[in-house]
Formats: structure tokens, sequence, C-alpha cells
């Protein structure tokens, strides 16, 4: 059955996801970017000998801000590159923690911040791959995976679990989001299978639950994103441009590998000059005089043509400054003062006062400049929640821009995961503030920018 029938059966089957985060992510800064096409074939085992069953998971390549592990006896510490993971471990980031880890069967496991992912099963021959059997329970946040030699030779015995649903593979890079009564799951190379957990479906067992409560879904359907409520029958085919998809819910870090069909295989040699280049791991604030004022400052950092505004690169921006936030378009960052204490009462409004922003046409990869007026931030001091709001124009596109989202107890901006329609990551500080925006025009439009605010 060719990958089109099969996105068209899905589609016609009947029922019978501050600041300490910021900081982190300076030390994913450098540049580096891994492809993993071919990944499954290339890979050679870690610490593996052929013809003998392997208990060690995989090994940790990369890991930023606060990120522990408990083994199976119960031991718990916190992670560090090179660590070997097994069966029984839970990883746990907090709101500043990113892991990566390379599996023994060549996979890739991506652990981002706010998430809990425990390997419940873990058994790997590279002398005969097909007896495979490996199984990981997300527990909450996000998480991506790409398939190894494993889980591609023994798709009957792989599964991905969260606190609702089973996930098994057609070969596939996917990300999933993970909550109590909430999944959703996106594919960036071939295809999932997606049931609720209960009745055949057991929480215990390995491999895919097929049948009519079962929703498949291909990356053929780039702007579609499955997704299962707990209550539901079948898992259900939503749009990524309506619903928050996982990797707006928790983005990825700046230099997390991405898939492309033309790269190279991910061999012990890229992975070497991979940790090579992360010269920023320990990351700490340059030391700061006291400021009553924190200057912001951003750059643009997207190569695709188009825009007015000239490129820069994270060091000229970052430069003895504090990394403040960074997405696929544009870094911030700001001379913070050395103390800072948040009004604990009251409601603060701040007009706009400068911007840079583009607007993405993903379908050509081309970039138009962008301008914001009417612009209005609030921040309620009392319950540190804040709300902003924008008219955006480029050339004949025009758009009004929303967001709320939480205020950190160091004056982090950030979005809400589900109620807010724009990614928003920035900080206030005294009488002024400043934040990146990242929103879904349209399935080919994106938009981004930089805003700063006073009062």
């Amino acid at each position: 059955m060719s990958t089109h029938q099969r996105l068209m059966r899905t589609s016609t089957l009947t029922t019978k996801p501050g600041q300490g985060w910021a900081r982190a992510l300076q030390s994913l800064l450098s540049g580096v970017v891994i492809t993993f096409a071919g990944i499954v074939a290339a890979q050679s085992p870690v610490n593996q000998s052929p013809g003998t069953a392997v208990d060690r998971a995989g090994e940790v390549v990369f890991v930023a801000g606060s990120v522990s592990r408990q083994t199976s006896g119960g031991a718990t510490g916190p992670v560090a590159k090179g660590d070997a993971l097994a069966q029984g471990d839970v990883i746990a980031a907090l709101a500043d923690g990113y892991v990566y880890a390379r599996m023994a069967d060549g996979g890739l496991l991506v652990v981002r911040p706010r998430s809990s992912l425990r390997i419940d099963r873990w058994r790997f021959d590279p002398a005969n791959p097909a007896a495979s059997e490996i199984k990981y329970t997300l527990t909450g946040g996000v998480a991506r995976y790409v398939s190894g030699r494993g889980s591609q030779a023994a798709k009957d015995g792989f599964r991905f679990n969260t606190p609702i649903a089973a996930i098994g593979v057609r070969g596939t890079d996917f990300t999933v989001l993970a909550e109590n009564a909430l999944t959703r799951v996106v594919v960036r190379s071939g295809g999932v299978v997606v049931s609720p957990l209960g009745g055949s479906c057991r929480v215990d067992a390995l491999g895919p639950c097929d049948g009519a409560s079962a929703t498949e879904l291909f990356a053929s359907a780039r702007e579609k994103m499955i997704q299962i409520k707990q209550g539901d029958v079948r898992p259900e085919l939503v749009d990524t441009n309506v619903v928050p998809a996982p990797d707006r819910t928790s983005p990825p870090a700046p230099s997390e590998p991405v898939a492309s069909r033309r790269g190279p295989a991910v061999t012990e040699a890229v992975i070497q000059d991979y940790r090579a280049r992360q010269t920023l791991e320990s990351y700490v604030p340059p030391a700061q005089s006291p400021q009553a004022s924190f200057d912001p400052v951003w750059g643009r950092t997207a190569i695709e043509p188009g825009s007015a505004i000239s490129p820069t690169n994270y060091a000229s921006v970052v430069g003895g400054r504090s990394l403040i936030a960074s997405n696929r378009s544009f870094v911030l960052a700001a001379t913070m003062p050395t103390s800072m204490a948040l009004p604990d009462s009251g409601i603060g409004d701040f007009k706009l006062n400068a911007h840079q922003g583009v607007v993405i046409d993903k379908s050509t990869s081309r970039l138009v400049d962008s301008v914001a007026s009417n612009g209005s931030l609030r921040i309620d001091f009392d319950n540190r929640r804040f709300q902003t709001a924008f008219d955006l124009k480029a050339n004949d596109v025009s758009a009004r821009i929303q967001g709320l989202g939480s205020v950190g107890s160091d004056g982090t901006l950030l979005s809400a995961p589900f109620s807010s329609p724009t990614l928003i990551q920035g900080v206030v500080a005294g009488s002024e503030a400043a934040y990146l925006y990242q929103r879904s025009l349209s399935p080919t439009l994106d938009a981004a920018g930089a805003m700063s605010w006073k009062k």
C-alpha cells in the first residue's frame, strides 16, 4: 500500500504539548546542525559487540540545564554528557533542561524542558535486530524520537506510550506532547499509528494497536497532527495551524538535530565533532554592575533572503549580555540588573517602543519585512500574568497578533502552551520589557519578530 493510499485510508476511517531556560539555551548555540538521514543504516551501536544482546540503552550526547535521572534501583542524580542509559531509567528535565541521547541501535531520543520519560524496556541485539524489544513512556511534557535499527526492524516489538495513548511506528521521526488527558503527535518522516490505551490495547504490551480505534499519520500530511483526549474512542487528525503542535508548546533548541533526506548519516565521527563544538555548555552570565534598566538587543539570524534587516550571529548579540530568547529568525539578549524585584501587586501597561519582524513564506523560503502598530502589553503583577496584542502588516499580509502567558519570579515572560495563539518568550525588568514572538498565519506563512516596550 502506498503512503498516499495509507493517508487516504486514515482520513476516511470511521469509529467502530524565563530566563533560566534561556540561559540553558546559550549552551546550545554553537551553530551545529546534525542531519539524521540514513541514521538507521549507518549508525554503529554504542559499545556493542556483534551477536550479543545489549542492555545498555544508549548514551547521553548532550545535556543542558537541570536534568536528572532515576535508575531502576531508585538512585537519583544529575545527568551528564557521556552517561550510559539503561532499562528502567527515568529522565526528568526541569524548565531549563534539554537532553539528547544516542540510542544503542542508532536512534535519537530528545527530552525537552518540563518533561519526564521512562525507558520501560530495552533489548537490542545488533546481530538480530528483528528480535528487539523497545518501549518508552512519556509521562508528561514533550519528547522526540527517531527510529534506530531496533525499532525499524522490529515494529511489532516497539511501543511509545503516553498516559492515554499507544504509539507504534512505520519507520519514523516523530515528536509527542503528553499530558494526563491529552496526547498530540507530529511526524517529520515516516509514519505513526496511535490508539487509545484500554481494552485490547494494553499498556504493558509491545507493538502498535491496530484496528478501528487506530489512526495513522504520515509525514506527507505536513500540516496535520494526531490528537487524542481522555475518553476519545479514536484519535483525530487536526491542523497544526489551528491547535498548538508539540514543537510550539515546547520549541526545539536551536541546535536540535534535524531530519534531512540529503544529509549525511550520523557516524561516530560526527557525534565526536558535535561534542567538541559544544563549548558553551557550562555558560555562566558575566558579572554585571547594578543598573536601572536592561537595554535589550536583538538580531535576525534567519538566512532566508528577502529582508532588508541584515542577518547577524548569536555571538555579536549575546556577547557580554544575558541571552533572553531565541527562535528560528531572531535572538534577543539584554544586560540584566544584578538585582531586580518585581512588584507584588498592580497592573503595568507598556507601550510599544521598537519592533523588527519578518513574515516567512515557507513554500519559497523567502522573507518580507513586517511593521507593527497599535501595540499593547499589560502585566498583571498580582496574578503574574501578561496579555499583549498588536497589528502586523507585511506587503499585502495583515494580521492581529495576540498572546498571553505567565510572568516568572525572575521577570520571564512565557506564553501559555494551549491558550496563547502566539509563542512569546521574553522578560520584564523595571519599566521596560522585551520579547520575541512567533506565529503561524497560514499553512504557508509564519510571522516572527522582536519587540521592546516601555511604560
